[in-house]
């Protein structure tokens, strides 16, 4: 996966989800109550989805675990986004990623 194909897919994931990935008690999670997903849980095949990753809170080695590592530093500002911004900065935080990783955002 190339890195603009990996934020075309989190980005429309976000925003057509638009709303954040949460458990019960507030925190965000890769896949949260009621099947939503945060901006790396949409990257998770069901396959290689284990509850640890939740858990654990280490992006690196869930990236390695689903074959991106090699993209830890768009992956994680893609997180932030997801983790710290209300769903109605996305677009523009999702903008701000993709000029800093010289990539296309076309969800405007």
């Amino acid at each position: 996966m190339t890195a603009q194909e990996l934020f075309d897919k989190v980005a429309t994931h976000l925003i057509t989800q638009g709303k954040p990935s949460l458990c019960t008690y507030g925190f965000c999670k890769y896949r949260g109550d009621g099947g939503l997903m945060c901006a790396i849980g949409c990257l998770i095949p069901d396959d290689k989805y284990k509850t640890w990753m939740d858990y654990g809170g280490a992006l690196h080695p869930v990236l390695k675990t689903i074959g991106l590592g090699e993209h830890f530093y768009l992956c994680r500002k893609l997180q932030v986004v997801h983790d710290a911004t209300e769903p109605y900065n996305w677009h523009g935080e999702l903008s701000n990623v993709a000029a800093k990783f010289g990539l296309k955002y076309e969800h405007e």
